[in-house]
């Protein structure tokens, strides 16, 4: 259930999770900006470093935000946000905080000063899409999962290091 590189729960353990009876409130999808261009210029082994401080950065952002971070594959990220976390802690959703959160989710990635290459980035960063499901029926986790999706791909269009909230227009 852990992945073994960042130590967060895997995509398996993200979809049991997403399988339970609790509303999922919000999807993260997050995303190492030109991390091909990273593992090529620094090679794999510092690139397998970077996901490690990575995973590292999201476990401290889960316990500051109360989103369950997972690693989804590669070089993605996903996090889930409902009333009762991986860790236990019971939150009250009505005033979650979904677009502070996104740009706290950036900060400690941009906190980590991981070096990269001047011409793309000075150092690495994320780029995060996210949907939040504020409908009165709850809308199904894999329609949350593709609208968080298309946000991601809208902040890496505008030139990545951000975060995008799902707009229907998406």
């Amino acid at each position: 259930d852990i992945d073994i590189l960042t130590g967060l729960p895997n995509r398996r353990k993200l979809f049991e999770e997403l399988g339970k009876s609790e509303r999922i409130t919000a999807v993260y999808m997050a995303d190492i900006d030109f991390f091909k261009q990273f593992n090529d210029k620094n090679g794999h082994l510092c690139g397998d470093d970077c996901l490690r401080k990575i995973g590292e950065a999201f476990t401290s952002a889960s316990l500051l935000t109360g989103i369950d971070f997972f690693r989804y594959g590669g070089e993605e990220f996903t996090g889930i946000v409902r009333s009762k976390n991986l860790h236990g802690y019971t939150m009250d959703l009505s005033q979650f905080p979904y677009d502070e959160n996104a740009e706290m989710i950036l900060n400690e990635i941009r906190s980590l000063n991981i070096p990269f290459c001047p011409a793309l980035s000075p150092r690495v960063t994320i780029s995060c899409g996210y949907a939040v499901d504020t409908a009165a029926t709850p809308q199904d986790s894999e329609r949350l999962i593709e609208q968080a999706d298309a946000a991601l791909y809208r902040a890496k269009e505008s030139g990545r290091n951000q975060a995008a909230k799902y707009q229907p227009s998406d």
